[in-house]
């Protein structure tokens, strides 16, 4: 259930009270309208971040591999087709999704793009190693 805060006496210390009591996000706003969404922070992240990093990789992978059939980064993708300025194609519909749930991923766990491939450098490292050819 979501929580909607719309009292506009609110003080802050009640808002971190309301956003510590929940773990789902909380909006804020007025007249109807959202203004704010207070994402709650749990405290030990790290375990969860990591493995929302891993998880990632597979979607990351898709990424590239868009990225470079159509020769545009995803994000310059994502701004052109939202905006109407691409066609609709079954691999758009599908690099659209796949960006989409990386970005939020991405959004949620509070990671960038390059937590992603460093991650991933790391990992092709250590297998490149163990399998160099001699």
């Amino acid at each position: 259930m979501e929580t909607v805060l719309t009292d506009t006496n609110i003080t802050l210390e009640e808002l971190i009270r309301q956003v510590r009591q929940s773990a789902r996000p909380i909006y804020v706003g007025t007249d109807g309208e959202i203004d704010i969404v207070v994402r709650p922070v749990k405290k030990n992240l790290e375990p969860e971040r990591a493995a929302a990093v891993d998880a990632l990789s597979n979607l990351f992978h898709k990424l590239q591999l868009y990225e470079a059939r159509y020769r545009m980064d995803s994000e310059a993708f994502f701004y052109k087709y939202e905006n109407a300025l691409l066609d609709e194609s079954p691999d758009f519909i599908s690099w659209w999704i796949s960006y989409s749930a990386f970005a939020e991923t991405l959004m949620r766990y509070n990671l960038t793009r390059s937590d992603v491939e460093c991650r991933l450098m790391a990992g092709s490292e250590r297998t490149t190693g163990a399998f160099a050819p001699s």
